[in-house]
């Protein structure tokens, strides 16, 4: 079972949440006290890691039309860990997509 260490915030939340896989982000990592003393479990440096192996697939979309589907080819995705970028012509990102929910 492959993990991976992947940047993380809890900036204007109450809550750790995986940031998105941004080349250039840098690693986190993330100290917790509970007030418990140095031996608690929960006093501590901490990564956040997840399950399996970050890809990354191209495609192109011509022509805009609502609820375009686009067949993403790869085993055990979920719809929380897919992330989606316009780029640019020098293939930088340009401007990170919204999620929005079906319709």
């Amino acid at each position: 079972m492959p993990f991976e260490i992947v940047p993380c915030s809890f900036a204007n939340e109450s809550f750790i949440y995986e940031e998105a896989p941004i080349p250039g982000n840098s690693m986190t990592l993330l100290y917790r006290n509970d007030s418990r003393g140095f031996g608690s479990n929960n006093t501590g440096y901490f990564f956040h890691f997840r399950q399996g192996t970050l890809n990354s697939q191209d495609f192109s979309i011509t022509n805009t039309a609502p609820n375009t589907v686009v067949s993403v080819q790869e085993n055990n995705i979920n719809n929380d860990d897919v992330f989606l970028y316009k780029l640019d012509q020098n293939g930088i990102i340009d401007q990170r997509w919204t999620k929005v929910p079906a319709i």
